[in-house]
């Protein structure tokens, strides 16, 4: 017993005092039951089982043994048999929520939405001051688009426990899917009152009063999580995006800069960075944050493309090629890498290769579509294209474009 507990107060060593338990104690039920533990976390679930349903005779408190069953045959996607292990507890223990819990999961596994309500229904019955239970209600409500009855359920779960801060999230997040924002603040400043750190709450209340179109409100919140936590990128993004809308080019690409500093290796900002300076005719500009992204490794194959197009804006028609070229080692093809291709060449004069690439294109139809007049009205006009389209067999499918 006392060697036993030893393991358990300094697990690094557990393996090694297991080896000596296990001569002297083979089959005491605390060393299977260390032992299954042991493996679990090794991940051989199947051993696990087997030393746990050799323990199980022998102890007097089944419902702990029951619990970890459930958990290994979890573990191993035998849902219906771990939900039966969670049962055999809870029928020992009614009151045991770790075991109600895992056993919601087995439900969920099993894609029962309805049994899974019913039985959380149940334990409700046997304790209807469960604010875990309560949770667990709401959350499987709104897999049902019941929202109200959610909202519901959430409430319980925080009149039992006022500091249940999931409770108080997933009521929110539900409040927002049914558009009652003015609620959702409310909620989300009681858990800016109830944290540590109002960041999150106050950048949630920023996306109510965006969706809201208050934009100053949210523009006012959103500084706030900034102010508050400076390396947060998802701040800066809102204010940008909020600038964007607006019309402020300027303010939208400052903030982007910001983000982007957070987060440098999300290509959004970069390519919003992009675009925006493109818009304020900081062309460039535009190409040095091209350039910049392509330091970094790029593996989004519309960037590349989003540069090909403003190589070819500024006359730089072979860099342009040659980018198209290499971009088509590193991802598969793509219609609109090939017509891009198409067009660079089209404006060097270079009829063949123009209709080598475009015929590539209009290949894949569903991709190409209207990308072409969109883009390039002039080349889309010329009597070549033109030609082109007539000479393939999908003309009918594109003749609406003429």
């Amino acid at each position: 017993e006392h060697r036993y507990t030893i393991v358990c107060q300094n697990p690094a060593n557990a393996w090694k005092a297991l080896e000596q338990l296990y001569p002297t104690s083979p089959h005491h039920a605390k060393v299977l039951i260390l032992a299954a533990k042991f493996w679990s976390l090794k991940r051989a679930h199947h051993v696990a089982i087997s030393l746990l349903v050799k323990a199980l005779p022998k102890v007097n408190e089944k419902e702990e043994v029951y619990g970890m069953l459930g958990m290994e045959y979890y573990n191993i996607g035998l849902y219906r048999k771990a939900l039966s292990f969670y049962e055999k507890s809870l029928a020992i223990d009614p009151e045991n929520e770790f075991d109600f819990f895992n056993a919601s999961q087995c439900f969920d596994a099993l894609k029962e939405p309805n049994a899974c309500i019913s039985f959380i229904e149940r334990f409700i019955d046997k304790n209807p001051y469960s604010d875990t239970a309560w949770n667990q209600l709401g959350l499987q409500q709104e897999k049902h688009h019941n929202y109200e009855k959610a909202i519901w359920a959430y409430d319980y779960a925080i009149v039992i426990n006022e500091k249940f801060m999931g409770a108080y999230y997933s009521k929110a997040a539900a409040l927002e899917k049914v558009h009652r924002f003015d609620e959702a603040i409310v909620v989300y400043s009681e858990i800016s009152s109830l944290s540590d750190s109002a960041t999150l709450g106050n950048y949630k209340i920023g996306r109510c009063y965006r969706r809201m179109d208050q934009l100053e409100k949210a523009l006012s919140s959103f500084h706030k999580v900034v102010r508050e936590d400076p390396e947060q990128d998802s701040g800066w993004n809102e204010i940008a995006l909020i600038h964007l809308k607006l019309g402020d080019f300027y303010k939208a690409l400052h903030y982007t800069l910001h983000a982007a500093e957070c987060n440098p290796q999300y290509m959004g900002y970069w390519k919003r960075m992009a675009y925006l300076n493109i818009r304020l005719n900081r062309l460039k500009k535009a190409d040095e944050i091209y350039r910049k992204a392509f330091k970094m490794n790029v593996k989004d194959s519309s960037i590349w493309e989003n540069y090909a197009r403003l190589l070819i804006g500024l006359g730089k028609y072979k860099k342009a090629i040659d980018l198209l070229k290499k971009d088509a080692l590193e991802f598969p093809a793509e219609a609109t890498r090939l017509a891009l291709l198409a067009c660079a060449h089209f404006i060097k004069s270079n009829r063949a290769k123009f209709k080598a690439y475009m015929r590539q294109a209009l290949a894949l139809v569903k991709e190409v579509k209207m990308y072409i007049p969109k883009r390039f009205p002039t080349v889309a006009a010329s009597t070549l294209f033109i030609d082109v389209i007539r000479k393939n067999t999908l003309f009918r499918t594109y003749k609406y474009i003429f």
